[in-house]
């Protein structure tokens, strides 16, 4: 979610980091269709989750597991090939129902030579 990545930047430059996010992805919106998307996603996999987070001495992470199920609800209600995420339980919810990828490193800029 674009708002998780905003709590890491400063306020002053959170238009900069939008205007970065709307030209290099498509970021979507939570709508119905990805509503029932997330609860046949939060029904199947929130609980065996939360058991392996639990077995690995983790505690559960209930508010944060809804964000990234959102996230991948709104993938998959678009029907869409892949996430693009540095966050590893994004991978967990998508578990093979769509490819998570890495965030690729943003080109260089061209900076003229003369």
């Amino acid at each position: 979610m674009v708002g998780e990545s905003l709590l890491r930047v400063p306020p002053e430059e959170h238009e900069e980091v939008v205007a970065t996010f709307a030209r290099n992805f498509r970021v979507l919106p939570f709508d119905l269709a990805a509503a029932r998307e997330f609860a046949r996603l939060w029904i199947k996999r929130e609980p065996r989750l939360r058991e392996e987070d639990l077995r690995g001495g983790i505690a559960p992470k209930k508010g944060i597991y809804r964000f990234d199920c959102q996230i991948v609800a709104i993938a998959i209600s678009r029907n869409l090939d892949c996430i693009y995420s540095h966050d590893g339980d994004v991978g967990r919810f998508a578990a093979g129902e769509i490819e998570v990828r890495e965030i690729p490193e943003p080109p260089q800029e061209q900076v003229d030579l003369l």
